[in-house]
Parts: C-alpha cells; sequence; structure tokens
C-alpha cells in the first residue's frame, strides 16, 4: 500500500486518492490462494454500524413523538424547521471538512506520521467551531428576518436563536464524529452519535417539562445535548490521537507545535470543493419542509414533518450501507478493479431495497396507526403523506451508491449537476403543487423529483462505468411488495378497515415480503453477508468465514 504525502495535488481524482484510506481488503490470503470476497469484506465491521443507525433512528421518533404530543404540530413544526436550518449552516460551516478530515487523518495513520495527524485534529477542531461561531452570530442577528419575513411566524424567532447558539457545536460534533471513523472504528461514533446524543435529548426535554418550561424546551433540550456530545465527542478524538501516538510523546508533540501552515492548507484545499455536495443534499432532501414553511402553515409543517419522520428509517439504512461499502468501493475503483465494483455496487443496492421493502409495505398499510402515535391532531393529510413518501422510498433503495459512484470515480461535476438539478426541480414542483394540494402536494414533489434524478443517474453510471444495480434476483421480492401494497390499499379502501387490522395487514405483509425476499432474492454472496451479519451481532467469530469470489 502507498503512503502520500499531505500535501498533495488536491486535484487529483478521488479514486485514486482514496485507495490508501479507504481500501480494508484483508491483505492475508486463503491458503488455496484464492481472494476474499468484497462481499466479506464489507461485513466484517458493518454490524455495529448499522444496529447504531437504527437505535439511534428509534430514540430520534421518540424524541419527536414526544415534542408532537406536548405541543401539537405546530410546535413541532418551529422545532423541525429550526433543525434544518441549523443542519443546512453546519453543513457550510464544516467546510466539507466531515469528509477531508478523516482521509488525512486515515493518511497520516496509515503512514504513522505522528505530526500530520495532530495538524489534521487541530484543523478539524478549531476550523469548523470558529467559522460556525461566525455565522451563528449571523443568524442570531437575522433570526427575526428569517422567521417574520420568510416563514411568515413569529414564534419561531426565540427557537431559531437558540438553534444559532447551538450551531458551532453542532458543526464540531459532526466533523469530530467522521474524524473518530479514521482510525478504522465505528464505535465511538456509534455511542455518542447515535445513542447517547438522542437520549439526552429526550431526558432534557422530559426534565423541563417536569420543571413546567414551554415549547421551548425542545430547543433548550436540544442545546443541552449538543454542547455536551460535542466536547465529547472531541475528547474522545483526542484520546484516540493521543493513544495511537502515546501519551507522553502526544503532550510533547501538543506542547510544541502549533498547526502547520503548509498542512492546514492542502486539508481545506480538499475540504472546501466538497462543502457544494452535502449542502445540496441536505437541502434536496429538506426542501419539502423549507418550502411548506414558505407557501404553508407550521401546522402543515409538523404534520408532513411527522410523516416524513417514518422515512428516516430508510435514510438511515441508505447512509449505513453507504458507510460500509463506500470505503471499499473506493478502493476498487483506485486499482480499477471494476468487476468488485460491480459486486459491491450491486449487492448494496440489493440489501438497501431488500431492508426498505418489509419497512415500506408496513408503513403504508398502517399509516394510519403510526400517525396516531403523533397524535389525532396529525391524521389530516399526514396518512396519505406517509403513503406517498413510503411508496417513493423504494426508489431512494434502487439509487444503491450512485452518487458516492461519482464522487469516487472522478465525476464528482456529474453528481454536483444532479444534485442542483434535483434542487431546482423539487422548488419548481413544490411551487405549482403546494399552493394546489397543500402537504400532499409537498410530498408528490419530493417523491417525483427524486424518481427522475434516480433513474437519470442509474442511466449515467451505466454510461460511464458499464454497471447496473438490476439482478434477477430482485424481481421476485418487487411484485410481492406490489401485489400486497397495491391489494392491502384496496381492502382498506373497500372495508374501511379499522386501525387494528391495518397493523396486522400492514406486518403480515411485511412478513410476505421478508420471506420473498429470503428464499428468492439473496445469491451466495448475499447469504454470507446475511451470516457474517449476524455472528457479528452475536459476537460470533468471523475469521474464519471465506468465500470465494463471484464468478
Amino acid at each position: 500500500m502507498k503512503n502520500y504525502p499531505l500535501k498533495e495535488n488536491s486535484s487529483t481524482g478521488c479514486a485514486n486518492e482514496s485507495n490508501v484510506s479507504f481500501d480494508q481488503s484483508s491483505p492475508d490470503n486463503p491458503k488455496n490462494g484464492s481472494e476474499v470476497s468484497p462481499i466479506v469484506t464489507a461485513a466484517k465491521g458493518g454490524g455495529l454500524s448499522l444496529i447504531g443507525a437504527t437505535a439511534g433512528a428509534l430514540l430520534a421518533i421518540i424524541l419527536q413523538v414526544l415534542i408532537s404530543r406536548f405541543y401539537g404540530p405546530k410546535y413541532y413544526g418551529i422545532f423541525v424547521t429550526c433543525l434544518i436550518v441549523c443542519n443546512v449552516l453546519q453543513n457550510i460551516s464544516a467546510l466539507g471538512l466531515h469528509k477531508a478530515g478523516m482521509r488525512f487523518l486515515s493518511i497520516g495513520h496509515e503512514m504513522s506520521s505522528y505530526k500530520m495527524i495532530l495538524d489534521v485534529f487541530k484543523t478539524v477542531s478549531y476550523v469548523p467551531f470558529l467559522f460556525g461561531v461566525i455565522i451563528a452570530v449571523v443568524l442570531y442577528a437575522m433570526s427575526s428576518f428569517i422567521s417574520v419575513t420568510c416563514f411568515h411566524n413569529p414564534e419561531m424567532v426565540a427557537m431559531l436563536k437558540l438553534f444559532s447558539i447551538a450551531l458551532p457545536f453542532f458543526a464540531l460534533f459532526q466533523v469530530t464524529a467522521e474524524l473518530s471513523r479514521g482510525f478504522k472504528t465505528t464505535k465511538y461514533t456509534v455511542i455518542i452519535e447515535n445513542l447517547f446524543f438522542p437520549f439526552s435529548q429526550i431526558a432534557a426535554f422530559i426534565a423541563l417539562q417536569v420543571l413546567g418550561h414551554n415549547y421551548l424546551s425542545a430547543g433548550y433540550a436540544f442545546l443541552f445535548a449538543v454542547i455536551v456530545c460535542s466536547f465529547s465527542m472531541l475528547m474522545t478524538v483526542r484520546n484516540q490521537v493521543r493513544n495511537f501516538i502515546g501519551p507522553s510523546q502526544f503532550h510533547q508533540l501538543m506542547a510544541r507545535y502549533s498547526i502547520s501552515t503548509m498542512n492546514w492548507k492542502p486539508i481545506l484545499a480538499y475540504s472546501l470543493p466538497l462543502t457544494p455536495f452535502g449542502l445540496l443534499f441536505i437541502c434536496g432532501s429538506s426542501m419539502d419542509i423549507l418550502m411548506l414553511n414558505i407557501l404553508g402553515s407550521s401546522a402543515g409543517v409538523g404534520e408532513y414533518a411527522a410523516a416524513a419522520r417514518w422515512i428516516i428509517f430508510f435514510s438511515f439504512i441508505v447512509g449505513s450501507l453507504n458507510n460500509i461499502f463506500g470505503p471499499l468501493i473506493a478502493g476498487k475503483l483506485g486499482v480499477n478493479k471494476m468487476e468488485d465494483v460491480r459486486i459491491l455496487n450491486g449487492a448494496a443496492t440489493r440489501w438497501m431495497l431488500f431492508m426498505t421493502l418489509p419497512i415500506a409495505v408496513f408503513l403504508m398499510l398502517s399509516r394510519d396507526p403510526m400517525m396516531l402515535i403523533f397524535g389525532e391532531k396529525f391524521l389530516q393529510d399526514g396518512p396519505t403523506v406517509l403513503l406517498i413518501l413510503g411508496f417513493g422510498s423504494i426508489f431512494i433503495a434502487l439509487s444503491g451508491t450512485g452518487g458516492l459512484l461519482f464522487v469516487l470515480g472522478g465525476h464528482q461535476f456529474a453528481e454536483l449537476g444532479m444534485l442542483i438539478f434535483l434542487v431546482i426541480l423539487n422548488i419548481l414542483l413544490n411551487l405549482l403543487l403546494i399552493p394546489l394540494y397543500g402537504i400532499i402536494g409537498a410530498a408528490f414533489s419530493t417523491i417525483t423529483s427524486n424518481m427522475v434524478v434516480i433513474l437519470f443517474r442509474i442511466l449515467l453510471i451505466y454510461r460511464y462505468f458499464k454497471i447496473h444495480p438490476f439482478s434477477s434476483n430482485l424481481v421476485f421480492p418487487v411484485v410481492t411488495f406490489l401485489i400486497l401494497a397495491i391489494g392491502g390499499l384496496i381492502v382498506q379502501s373497500t372495508l374501511q378497515t379499522s386501525n387494528t387490522l391495518n397493523l396486522l395487514l400492514g406486518a403480515g405483509s411485511s412478513v410476505l415480503v421478508l420471506l420473498s425476499i429470503i428464499f428468492t432474492g439473496f445469491d451466495d454472496n448475499d447469504r454470507d453477508l446475511f451470516i457474517l451479519f449476524r455472528n457479528k451481532v452475536t459476537n460470533r467469530q468471523v475469521s474464519n468465514i471465506k468465500t470465494s469470489a463471484v464468478t
């Protein structure tokens, strides 16, 4: 494995850069000379990330159910809107250091360059926080203008000011969480980001409710949790750096050296071009709620956001599997092993789809009782929105690792163009449909823009890489899903079924879809991957499980 100096040409293709920090293939070959399958490599270490993401999604839903139950759609909508604004601005504050910090830390880790690791740690610790403070001051000063003039909601001002205070800590938290993964482990990120962060919000919110606070308690809970978790994550990464370097040498180097200009410049030169990708992705996924604030009411925003909250499971599935497969795809692209890229991309798409289909059919058929969890005020149009977004989640799963393939394969501008097109199309459709159909129009705008861009992305992937995510293993599970979903909707419409029967219908359909996946969806590599994930969860040894490369 080559060693790359930190001071390198930032314009080098991502695929060529990534083979140092991302290729995690085992160097050891089996005695019979056969290579370990990239699918097996993907499974090792992936189980914890997936479990943590799922647990984090559940805790996040519990928190938002509590907020909606206490304060209803209007104030829940205010909270979600302020959270989105904070998330967009923290992405700007980070200046692309989410991925750049992890990349350069991985290079320093491979080269055992203590000075480089310290430079990366200090840059990532200081820059996002300081830049976040500047943006936070601007947001605090403009909170009245944004709330009243843009979103037509004076009650949002106080909540937005709380989130402006949280902004620099949120940026620091997100960047250091990514940096921790540069040490080839997701353990600390899962514990702090996926588990402790939402749990501390829940605890703080409940405590403030007991003390008799108003709807701003949701904002105070977020502020408390993000401050505690940002410093916890920062100290965790500091300990990871110290343990890698050695305690005595770490303290000597920290006292002796300041940040080297020669080293932080290439870090920022690499990170700054990445900023638009994250910003456009967040804007594209949040444009529906932002447009509803401009064209609708806070109550409508809250009802829509509650339905969209259930769809977060699909985002966690896609994100977790991208975290698992993305580094491996980067490594294989770097050494031009396109057959392995095809195998990994196909496996990632199948698993995204296989994990999405049972959840989607359950949410579509159990939409009324699932929305009732948030409260009766969420039942006006919320179930219809959940039905539409649940169907649209299938296309998100079909996109697989498409976005990563473009970025890692040297076609960053193609992906950037598609993200820009997604945002523009989403805005235009929202302007057309929200005045006519309200939050249902926003849901149609979201899935339509996503479907168009995802299908276009699949076509471009085939053009550039000559690979596609489809296989015969997908046919029977998808057909089963469609039959059960359409049939269930017809039954519900005809018989006017109760919430209890809807839950049973959704659960039964989910089980049938899952069985169709187990018996017809898996190929040999998928079965090995399933076994390895299962063994990882149950703490069994996976080191002796080998598989032949796919032919």
